[in-house]
């Protein structure tokens, strides 16, 4: 399963929603896992991500490679917690090194914080597609020729993926041993350089493309169909927009108090 695995439409209900109202979701989650400092709160914000994506017809093993990157990433801030933190009591000594026990809190929380946004945004990304970000973005007067970079880079990605997918099978396939962690650092050279030239020519081809098609040569741009947010994604949209912006303001008198 890619990591950047593309929008597809699975004929659910999410399906037909504005991408306002799923930028709306993706930015109330951001914003109370920025904010929110209640431990039950943020253990509560991923499992809510993760629920609604499976009601939406996501399968799980779509979260499976973000999931195991936040594992990995959790370690990392548990052990610089550990070997930094000097707050609370001595729990442990590993030799030199003390275990604090105020080490582990701050760790367990910035790692919901990053969970929650973190699934948000994958989440985001495999609700949307891209043209309708790109039609969103023209409604709000952004010029097409920047507004169509999003949609872009949104498709370039899963992309790139299968080429680097591509470029370590060959490289695999040649000799290049990758099979445990060392194996796969020593071998970044020969896997980024030919990665960093098919990028280069994917972007080339991808230009040439779209200025022979006539991009950008006429500023007004017709489309196969427009947008419709309904009455209810509205007063969704206010209310997500209301407790965001009443946990921003919570926050904001926290810490001038």
């Amino acid at each position: 399963m890619a990591l950047f695995e593309s929008c597809r439409p699975r004929g659910t209900w999410i399906d037909q929603l504005d991408p306002r109202t799923k930028l709306a979701w993706m930015g109330l989650m951001t914003i109370l896992a920025l904010t929110v400092s209640d431990i039950k709160i943020l253990v509560f914000l991923p499992l809510t991500v993760l629920a609604s994506g499976l009601a939406a017809g996501l399968p799980f093993r779509s979260f499976k490679h973000p999931l195991l990157i936040l594992i990995f990433t959790g370690v990392q801030i548990v052990i610089l917690q550990v070997l930094f933190s000097t707050e609370g009591q001595v729990v442990a000594a590993l030799g030199p090194v003390k275990v604090f026990s105020g080490a582990f809190s701050p760790a367990w929380e910035a790692f919901l914080r990053l969970s929650a946004m973190m699934l948000a945004t994958m989440q985001f990304l495999r609700w949307t597609p891209p043209e309708d970000l790109t039609l969103w973005l023209v409604t709000t007067r952004v010029p097409y020729r920047y507004a169509m970079l999003v949609g872009l880079a949104m498709r370039f990605l899963p992309l790139m993926e299968q080429e680097l997918g591509a470029i370590m099978e060959s490289q695999r396939s040649r000799g290049l041993p990758m099979k445990n962690i060392r194996q796969k650092i020593k071998s970044l050279i020969p896997v980024a350089l030919p990665f960093l030239y098919r990028s280069f020519r994917r972007a080339n081809e991808t230009a040439l493309a779209m200025e022979l098609r006539g991009f950008g040569y006429n500023s007004r741009r017709t489309f196969l169909r427009q947008l419709n947010i309904t009455l209810a994604e509205i007063i969704a949209i206010v209310l997500m927009g209301t407790v965001a912006t009443w946990n921003i303001w919570l926050k904001i008198e926290s810490l001038w108090l």
